[in-house]
């Protein structure tokens, strides 16, 4: 699985928490074999929780590689 590194590039709360621009977060992506949603991990590799893809392309339009 690819887990991918992301800048916020404007305050939002993901998973009922606030992140703000500049932020660093690491989402693992989708497994369509298995049908495990993307996974959202902080800096330090701790999981916070899992989103939809539906969630994440929205959710990209405020993250940067």
């Amino acid at each position: 699985m690819n887990v991918s590194k992301y800048t916020i590039t404007k305050n939002l709360v993901i998973l009922d928490r606030l992140f703000l621009k500049g932020d660093e977060i690491y989402i693992q992506s989708y497994d369509p074999m298995n049908g495990r949603l993307q996974k959202v991990f902080l800096t330090d590799r701790t999981l916070i929780g899992s989103i939809s893809s539906d969630f994440y392309w929205k959710l990209e339009k405020n993250l940067t590689h």
